[in-house]
C-alpha cells in the first residue's frame, strides 16, 4: 500500500482507495466527468469558505463603525479604541480576501 496524490486537492491518499477522502475524486478512473464534478466541488467548498471570512470581517468592520460612531466624544475611552481597532481590522481582512478571491480566478 503506498501513499499518492490525489490529482484535484493534492492529498495524500492510499493508491488503494477507489476514491479520495478529502475531496470525492476518483483515484485510478478514466471518467473525466467524475474528476471535473470533484473539482467544481471542491472550487465551490473554497469559494463558499473565503464567503463566509468575507462575510465576518465586514461585520467586524461594520462593529467597529458603530462603537467608534457611538464613542466618538470619548476618545480616550476603551470602546473608542476597540471599535477604531475592529474597523481597522475589518477594512484590512475585508481588502485581502478580495485580492486573494481577485488573484485565484
Amino acid at each position: 500500500m503506498a501513499l499518492i496524490q490525489c490529482s484535484v486537492c493534492n492529498k495524500r491518499i492510499s493508491d488503494k482507495s477507489i476514491t479520495c477522502a478529502s475531496c470525492g475524486a476518483p483515484v485510478n478512473s478514466k471518467d473525466a466527468e467524475a474528476t471535473e464534478r470533484a473539482e467544481r466541488n471542491l472550487r465551490w467548498k473554497r469559494n463558499k469558505r473565503i464567503q463566509n471570512y468575507s462575510f465576518l470581517t465586514l461585520l467586524t468592520f461594520l462593529i467597529g463603525a458603530f462603537l467608534f460612531w457611538a464613542h466618538r466624544d470619548e476618545i480616550h475611552s476603551w470602546s473608542y479604541y476597540i471599535g477604531v481597532f475592529l474597523l481597522s481590522t475589518g477594512f484590512i481582512g475585508y481588502s485581502v480576501l478580495r485580492i486573494y478571491k481577485m488573484l485565484k480566478k
